[in-house]
């Protein structure tokens, strides 16, 4: 069984609701929701919406605490600091043991069913022993010219540049590898200045 899990505050709380009832109406099987939010008390009056979904099987909603972490380079951005919810799965205590896994942003709109997709996509996951699976958004050129600065100023070695806003991962995996906490390393010791935010982490991390 999938579990889905969003990270977002308040100011998400409308798209959010929209994209996990769009996910619920088009899944083939129960699911598993989680959210991660900053101010849970706001979302409470929004929950109506799908808790007793059939196709819901548990929900859970946690709140982290902000006052002491850094989010660089969210003022005035379309993003908030809830993009960085993620790099702090590991310190929330859950109520179930999930594995199966998939990210989405909370402006995901659902349109298929898209069980069958990610099951194969998870598949090849844990056969491949791959650590992520996202969706490729920039290739690197072997014309230096057509390099994109993606490339060079996250210094990947890699050709793949991917998109965060839907993730495929293995839970578990990540807690006992501890990339949870390799990605907060990361930005403590980044350099220069993280213009996608935790995805520019993310693409360090797997690095292709």
């Amino acid at each position: 069984m999938f579990t889905f899990i969003y990270c977002f505050d308040e100011n998400y709380n409308i798209p959010a609701i929209v994209s996990i009832f769009s996910l619920l109406e088009k899944v083939s099987e129960k699911i598993n929701i989680v959210i991660v939010h900053n101010a849970k008390d706001t979302f409470f009056e929004y929950e109506k919406y799908f808790k007793g979904h059939k196709n819901l099987n548990n929900f859970e909603i946690k709140t982290i605490e902000t006052s002491e972490l850094s989010f660089p380079n969210t003022e005035n951005k379309h993003v908030s600091e809830a993009t960085y919810y993620r790099m702090y799965l590991d310190k929330i205590d859950f109520e179930n043991q999930f594995t199966k896994c998939v990210y989405l942003d909370s402006d995901i709109i659902c349109l298929n069913n898209p069980i069958n997709y990610f099951e194969n996509i998870y598949s090849k996951l844990e056969s491949q022993k791959a650590t992520l699976a996202a969706r490729t958004e920039h290739i690197k050129f072997n014309d230096k010219n057509q390099d994109h600065e993606f490339f060079e100023r996250n210094n990947l070695s890699s050709v793949n540049y991917f998109n965060a806003g839907v993730l495929v991962f293995n839970f578990q995996e990540w807690l006992v590898k501890g990339y949870f906490k390799e990605l907060r390393q990361m930005q403590k010791n980044y350099s220069g200045t993280l213009k996608y935010w935790d995805q520019d982490l993310l693409n360090i991390l797997i690095d292709g």
